[in-house]
């Protein structure tokens, strides 16, 4: 089914279940969308800015070039998704899951990143610039060409993440734990590592 183009913004929506519904172009600014199912649907250049999104389910969907600012997403899944291009800036991802999927050159500045998760996530070049991510755990995430200007990780939880020849100069890491993640070639000079586990993290030259 095809709602391309559909200007659904500000509607109450809260709980819908979709499944297989091409959503690309879609306005959703402001929709009430929480706990809302998405399953196999594409959200193609779909703008959800200041979306209520809180607990909504994304599973096997494209959010190719979405616009996603200050959406509510708390609690959020997105499960084996294609998210490339998306813009995330100061939306609230707090307790939010990226599973199994592509995250790749999106854009978190500003972002609300507490207790996020990015598990078995093919994370490419995200922008966390500016961007406070307080207890976030990224398992086997690639943070190669990240942008991480102005940001701060606190209780961060980067198991076997992928940090090799990153310049983290200055970033504050006090208690995160780096158990076998690939920091070879990393720049940590002047960064706060403050009670931070390296058991098994890679920290060659």
């Amino acid at each position: 089914m095809s709602l391309g183009g559909l200007d659904a913004s500000g509607c109450n929506l809260a709980g819908v279940v979709l499944e297989h519904v091409d959503l690309d172009g879609c306005r959703l600014d402001r929709a009430d969308l929480h706990q809302a199912v998405f399953a196999g649907c594409t959200l193609v250049g779909t703008s959800l800015d200041e979306a209520r999104l809180e607990e909504a389910r994304f599973h096997e969907c494209r959010l190719d070039q979405a616009t996603l600012k200050r959406a509510r997403l708390a609690k959020a899944s997105f499960s084996a998704c294609s998210i490339n291009r998306a813009d995330f800036r100061e939306a609230d991802l707090k307790d939010s899951v990226f599973s199994q999927g592509v995250v790749q050159d999106c854009t978190f500045s500003g972002a609300n990143i507490d207790f996020t998760a990015f598990v078995d996530v093919h994370l490419v070049r995200p922008d966390f610039s500016a961007t406070r991510l307080h207890r976030p755990v990224l398992l086997k995430a690639d943070l190669t060409g990240a942008d991480l200007t102005g940001a701060s990780f606190y209780l961060a939880v980067l198991h076997e993440t992928r940090l090799a020849g990153m310049d983290l100069e200055g970033l504050d890491f006090r208690l995160s734990q780096f158990m076998n993640a690939d920091l070879s070639g990393a720049r940590l000079t002047g960064a706060n590592l403050t009670q931070c586990n390296f058991q098994g993290a890679d920290l060659g030259g």
